[in-house]
């Protein structure tokens, strides 16, 4: 009786042995999926408000970070740092693998995939710019490079299993000795994304429907009706110019905006960015225009030097500018990192900043451009516009 009663334990102990081991076994393998998945995704889609009683005061980062320049450079560097340090105060994203799509009260709706690679795409001002997007664990880390004045890092974690996301920015500046860094907290108010929150600048009408076409490589000679000027002239200003030829154009009105305004400083001259995005005709017909500027020349025939971001693209250029060509500038804008602050820049460089850019001469300390400059400029294949 009592070696049956051995044996009996002996036998439930040795079963209980082999079935904690195959439980071990069990759970080691499901570990080992986990591993080899990558770590479990925390949820990220969403809209999020900004807290404002959390994170790092744009102002204070932006005085620390120039405090040490001299006037009148300071107040230019200040100015400029602290539009581009304001966070957005409300974000949409969602996030389908990794492939995310992303929008902002600063900048409208983008989509990319973030897989690591490394882009070459035109940036703001027509520099070519490296953009980088990677997931590492659930961070969203997205970088650019190439221009100082525009290359910024941002990475996006969610806190609290998604109910809370950090936001933090790395933006630089040719006017700093180095990077300035800046972290905002943000609360989850929806679990959908809502891509209603950017609302363009007021008084920027939407473009009307596309009744016509100017035939791609016409070129075009305008005259300036809007002065412009790196004194007074701000990102997302609107301009308009009056077509002087060909004739079937002649009296009609270009349209466009400043995407971006650069002072002389630290050895390089003074610069504008503009964008041409509709032509109105005498017969009031109106539709999207899309051009890159070949000369400009001012009303006292000095002929001013012009990057037109490639001149006139081909079709496989345009192909690659839309696939790749937007991710860091439309981004960017998302952000609020271009110099004065995202919605300006979001008109302008969501879609890469194909207008071109007006180049200072080198003994002007500021770039001006008084009604009656001739501009001429060459019509280009219409653009995907930013949803």
């Amino acid at each position: 009786m009592v070696i049956a009663m051995r044996k009996t334990r002996y036998t439930l102990g040795l079963l209980g042995l082999v079935m904690l081991i195959a439980g071990g076994v069990g759970l080691l393998a499901q570990q080992g999926q986990r591993y080899r998945d990558g770590p479990a995704v925390i949820p990220m889609s969403g809209t999020y408000d900004l807290e404002t009683t959390r994170g790092d005061n744009a102002q204070q980062a932006a005085d620390l970070a120039t405090r040490n320049l001299r006037q009148p450079q300071r107040d230019r560097a200040y100015q400029s740092l602290v539009n581009r340090l304001r966070p957005p105060t409300t974000l949409a994203i969602d996030r389908n693998g990794r492939t995310v799509t992303i929008s902002s009260s600063s900048g409208p709706r983008a989509t990319f995939d973030a897989d690591g690679r490394t882009q070459n795409e035109p940036g703001p001002g027509g520099r070519m710019t490296a953009t980088r997007a990677e997931f590492i664990g659930n961070r969203l880390s997205v970088s650019t490079s190439g221009n100082r004045n525009t290359d910024f890092l941002v990475t996006f974690e969610p806190l609290d299993n998604g109910n809370g996301l950090l936001v933090t920015r790395r933006l630089d500046s040719d006017d700093l000795r180095r990077p300035v860094t800046v972290q905002s907290y943000y609360r989850r108010v929806a679990d959908q994304p809502r891509w209603d929150v950017y609302a363009p600048e007021p008084g920027y009408a939407p473009r009307p429907p596309r009744p016509f076409a100017v035939p791609d490589n016409t070129r075009i000679v305008a005259v300036l009706d809007t002065s412009l000027s790196t004194r007074t002239s701000r990102s997302g200003e609107r301009f308009s110019m009056t077509v002087r030829s060909p004739e079937e154009y002649q009296g009609a009105q270009i349209d466009g905006v400043v995407a971006r305004v650069s002072p002389r400083g630290q050895g390089r001259n003074a610069d504008m960015q503009i964008d041409f995005d509709a032509i109105r005709l005498r017969n009031g017909q109106a539709a999207e225009f899309d051009a890159v500027l070949d000369t400009v020349r001012t009303p006292g025939g000095v002929t001013l030097r012009v990057d037109a971001s490639g001149n006139v693209p081909d079709e496989s250029r345009t192909d690659a500018t839309i696939r790749h060509g937007a991710v860091g500038a439309a981004l960017g804008a998302v952000i609020g990192a271009f110099a004065g602050g995202g919605k300006g820049a979001a008109i302008g460089a969501a879609v890469g900043g194909v207008g071109g850019v007006i180049l200072g001469q080198d003994h002007d300390e500021f770039l001006d451009l008084p009604p009656g400059t001739l501009v001429s400029i060459i019509v280009t294949p219409p653009r995907p516009r930013t949803p």
